[in-house]
C-alpha cells in the first residue's frame, strides 16, 4: 500500500508555521537558503513535508490528520494561538477513531486524528 511521504502547508509566514508546528508536535524543520519561502519539516523515519509560501485567500490543507492525543493537543494549540475548528468527534462512535480540527495561526487548516476503542 502506497504511504504518505510529503504534504504541504500553505502559510503566510512558513518560519514561524514552523516554528508552532515544532512546539505543538514536535517536528524538527530546516530552512534551504535555495528554496526561499519554504521550510522542510520531518515527521517520521520516511516522511514529512513543507511549509510553503502561500498569499491565496483562504488557502488550507484538508484531510491532514496527525495521529494525536486530541484533548492535550487542542488545549495545547490554542495555547499557540491556534483556534479549534471542530472540536474532539467520534468516528462510528469512537469505534474508529475521533478527530478534531485546528486553524493555525496562520491560516492552515488542519486535523488530529486519536485511535479508537
Amino acid at each position: 500500500m502506497p504511504q504518505l511521504v510529503h504534504w504541504e502547508i500553505p502559510s503566510t509566514d512558513p518560519a514561524a508555521s514552523a516554528q508552532f508546528y515544532q512546539q505543538l508536535f514536535g517536528w524538527p524543520y530546516s530552512e534551504d537558503p535555495a528554496m526561499p519561502g519554504y521550510v522542510m519539516v520531518k515527521t517520521g523515519e520516511n516522511s514529512g513535508g513543507g511549509i510553503c509560501n502561500d498569499f491565496t485567500p483562504n488557502s488550507h490543507v484538508t484531510g491532514l490528520y496527525f495521529d494525536a492525543p486530541i484533548a492535550e493537543t487542542l488545549q495545547k494549540a490554542e495555547s499557540l494561538g491556534a483556534k479549534v475548528v471542530t472540536p474532539r468527534t467520534a468516528i462510528a462512535d469512537g469505534k474508529h477513531g475521533y478527530f478534531a480540527q485546528i486553524e493555525d495561526p496562520y491560516g492552515a487548516i488542519v486535523g488530529v486524528w486519536e485511535m479508537g476503542q
